[in-house]
């Protein structure tokens, strides 16, 4: 199976570096994971409203 990246937004990148070290240290695990299985169980397709 072929891993996916992550990129993040320019905006997105200043708004993490904002963001306290140990909070960071708790979510870039879970973001990471989004690389090998970027669809896990329970997760819903966003849609326009």
């Amino acid at each position: 199976m072929t891993d996916f990246s992550i990129t993040f937004a320019r905006s997105a990148r200043k708004e993490l570096k904002a963001l306290d070290e140990p909070f960071v240290s708790r979510i870039f695990p879970k973001i990471e994971i989004l690389t090998k299985k970027p669809r896990p169980k329970g997760s819903v397709k966003l849609k326009r409203s």
